[in-house]
């Protein structure tokens, strides 16, 4: 059999339900029961859990009460409680921070897509495949130079001139790397 204290809804003031929401006023509270989106018992105390419910269904998703009662949620949900009855409330509720939580990750999601359009963040993949690529064509490069300059090199006896031949070489072949960054944007555009 349930005691009478789980029975009993919990019951608190308008500065106790501001309290118990963490991050909302008191004066918020009372403009909520004054536009008849929350209400009071005949001794003027508001049920907790109707309150959540009302305030998750009528409030706006992206409002300060809406994401105090989200966070409040998510605490509740970490931390361990043993097993209790299913009940109907929790649903809605639970339907509710399920939709809110939804709704912040696709303004997230549309705040990276502009992010990216506007060219302040670029697809890690691409940098991935540029870098590929010019890593390999510098490789390419640098294993090029001996079957190059070899016979050039053999028949120069002047240690200045075979210096200065190879310092050219490497310096072209690393020339393209220091390009790459400029060339990871240019690809992330056209892709």
């Amino acid at each position: 059999m349930a005691s009478s204290q789980s029975i009993k809804p919990r019951k608190l003031t308008e500065s106790g339900l501001a309290r118990e929401l963490g991050g909302v006023s008191r004066q918020a509270v009372h403009e909520l029961v004054k536009r008849g989106i929350l209400s009071k018992d005949k001794d003027g105390l508001i049920d907790v859990e109707m309150a959540k419910i009302a305030l998750l269904n009528r409030v706006r998703p992206s409002g300060k009460t809406t994401t105090s009662l989200t966070e409040a949620a998510a605490t509740e949900a970490a931390t361990p409680t043993t097993p209790a009855e299913p009940d109907e409330n929790a649903e809605i509720t639970s339907y509710h921070i399920a939709k809110t939580l939804r709704e912040a990750a696709e303004a997230q999601i549309a705040r990276l897509k502009l992010a990216e359009m506007r060219g302040e963040l670029i697809r890690v993949d691409a940098v991935k495949t540029a870098l590929a690529h010019a890593y390999s064509a510098t490789r390419d490069a640098l294993l090029q130079i001996p079957a190059r300059l070899a016979p050039l090199l053999a028949a120069d006896a002047e240690p200045a001139s075979v210096q200065n031949s190879l310092y050219s070489e490497i310096h072209q072949a690393l020339q393209h790397l220091a390009g790459a960054s400029e060339r990871i944007g240019q690809t992330d555009a056209t892709a």
